[in-house]
């Protein structure tokens, strides 16, 4: 596991933080629509080697996008694809103070934006820190001063200090 190196894997407990760095982590997302913000965090997933396919990880993320289609919870919403073009399990977050149409139904709109790259064979570590990552949202004061952040390194601090 990353970051836990001379941990005792039963006492262990992993931070979303571990799954991200601070180059993919966008304080202030430039794109207005859905597809847009999904090909703005997948080039950063790309840049940083976390995945190999950019093209194919950004179709695949559409395809299960508009299949589900769900609306944000919270403001929150938590695209991902997961293939043999993911190198390892991460995740680039955007923030939008505006909101991007998201979903369905007119006047949704997603303010944290998570989009997750999952390994095949990391499905039951996605499933941790999709967990994790929903008991974040559900904290209202840990929501709101994520979504207050201006600076990379102060979302990674949040993330890195959830429990």
């Amino acid at each position: 596991m990353p970051g836990n190196a001379g941990h005792d894997e039963r006492t262990y407990t992993m931070t979303p933080g571990e799954f991200t760095e601070p180059r993919l982590l966008t304080p202030r997302l430039l794109s207005i629509n859905q597809m847009g913000a999904i090909k703005e965090l997948t080039k950063r997933l790309h840049t940083a080697g976390r995945i190999e396919d950019a093209l194919a990880f950004f179709q695949a993320v559409l395809e299960r996008e508009y299949m589900l289609n769900a609306a944000p919870e919270k403001g929150v919403v938590f695209p991902h694809a997961r293939g043999y073009a993911v190198n390892s399990l991460s995740f680039a977050v955007g923030l939008s103070a505006e909101g991007v149409p998201w979903g369905n139904q007119k006047g949704d709109r997603a303010h944290v934006i998570f989009l997750l790259a999952v390994p095949l064979s990391e499905a039951q570590r996605y499933l941790n820190l999709l967990s994790r990552l929903s008991r974040f949202v559900q904290d209202e004061s840990q929501l709101s001063a994520f979504r207050e952040c201006t600076q990379p390194e102060q979302m990674l601090a949040v993330l890195d200090s959830l429990p």
